[in-house]
């Protein structure tokens, strides 16, 4: 998948979000050496969530912690 454009996000985040994801990241510190990276750009989780082709019925994992910022689209 193509990287999403780099944005301004309109509308589509709000104060609150942007609030807790500076929250989130001065109080952890994530290791990109050992492949900790957190998902930001709401358009690249929207298109993870569009590949899938989840279902209602479906059951899903997603492993790892984070923002939370997949969790929300499944």
């Amino acid at each position: 998948m193509a990287k999403a454009d780099k944005k301004k996000y309109s509308g589509a985040t709000t104060n609150k979000q942007v609030a807790a994801e500076k929250h989130l990241t001065s109080v952890f510190k994530f290791n990109t050496d050992l492949g900790q990276h957190i998902l930001k750009n709401p358009l690249v989780a929207q298109g993870i969530v569009d590949k899938a082709q989840i279902k209602p019925s479906d059951i899903v994992l997603e492993v790892g912690p984070g923002t939370g910022n997949l969790t929300v689209r499944i």
